[in-house]
């Protein structure tokens, strides 16, 4: 008990001296602290706060994963401030992981606004069990930004730097994408879903990166994330493990199909929160 109060206690010197270095650098009224550090994740939290920024009167500054900052920059969100996982676990230690203390913090900050955009949290405590139905958008919609059903939410703009039709797609070419740290399907699945796709006569493409290994029989095919959005759009089809990457591509790409590890994340992840969010 001594320990684990020895630790909230040294979390709280931390962070209330990282968080007020924040506050007085940037010179801003209020910060959004984006909690989990995929690109997934980030863009899910981060997907309503251009309609937030267009309605509040205040200079507000996102903190996330600096390796995700490319996605506030084609939301069209222009202060922020990327930071290491190791900053970032510190944050979410001192905040978004314990509610109260968060909001000790924020009176002892001579009332700046601290704000968790961190649908993960939400969803497996409090909200979850007094909305069921709430979902990973809604929750950054209602529970972290206080917005109304009227809210708008923005998807990323990816720049087109080639023609659709330069590709040389067709209607029977799919991409799979059988790679994810968030989820794990066995390959063994994607093998014989690319061994069946052949024999329907499409031909299939294997989004791979770094040195992983494209699914046999399968083309590979090595892209940045805007990339991939282009070429989401030019195939008949996306098949792949359920990961932030369909979240980035998802208004671009004709269909796609979501392979979830869990039925649990069949809910809770769903594509489909997307179109009833609209």
């Amino acid at each position: 008990m001594i320990k684990k109060i020895g630790k909230v206690l040294k979390s709280y010197f931390i962070c209330r001296s990282c968080i007020r270095n924040i506050f007085d650098t940037n010179k801003c009224d209020e910060i959004l602290i984006v909690g989990q550090p995929a690109i997934g994740d980030v863009l899910i939290s981060c997907t309503y706060v251009p309609y937030y920024l267009n309605k509040c009167d205040k200079n507000v500054l996102v903190i996330c994963n600096k390796k995700q900052t490319f996605v506030l920059d084609k939301l069209g969100i222009s202060q922020y401030l990327g930071v290491d996982e190791k900053q970032l676990e510190l944050l979410r230690y001192g905040y978004a992981k314990n509610p109260l203390l968060s909001r000790f913090f924020s009176c002892l900050l001579k009332n700046n606004k601290i704000r968790i955009l961190d649908a993960t949290y939400f969803m497996k405590t409090w909200i979850c069990y007094k909305i069921p139905s709430l979902s990973l958008i809604d929750a950054i919609r209602y529970a972290s930004l206080d917005l109304t059903q009227e809210a708008t939410l923005s998807y990323p703009q990816v720049e087109v730097k080639y023609r659709a039709n330069e590709l040389n797609y067709d209607d029977n070419s799919v991409i799979i994408n059988p790679y994810s740290k968030s989820a794990q399907i066995p390959i063994s699945f994607f093998e014989e879903l690319t061994q069946k796709l052949q024999k329907l006569g499409y031909t299939v493409y294997c989004n791979i990166v770094g040195d992983q290994k494209p699914i046999q029989g399968s083309i590979p095919l090595s892209c940045t994330v805007d990339e991939f959005c282009i070429h989401s759009a030019s195939v008949f089809a996306i098949i792949s493990i359920r990961t932030g990457l369909l979240d980035y591509c998802l208004s671009y790409s004709r269909h796609v199909i979501a392979i979830y590890d869990t039925p649990l994340n069949v809910y809770s992840y769903s594509l489909k929160h997307w179109k009833t969010a609209t």
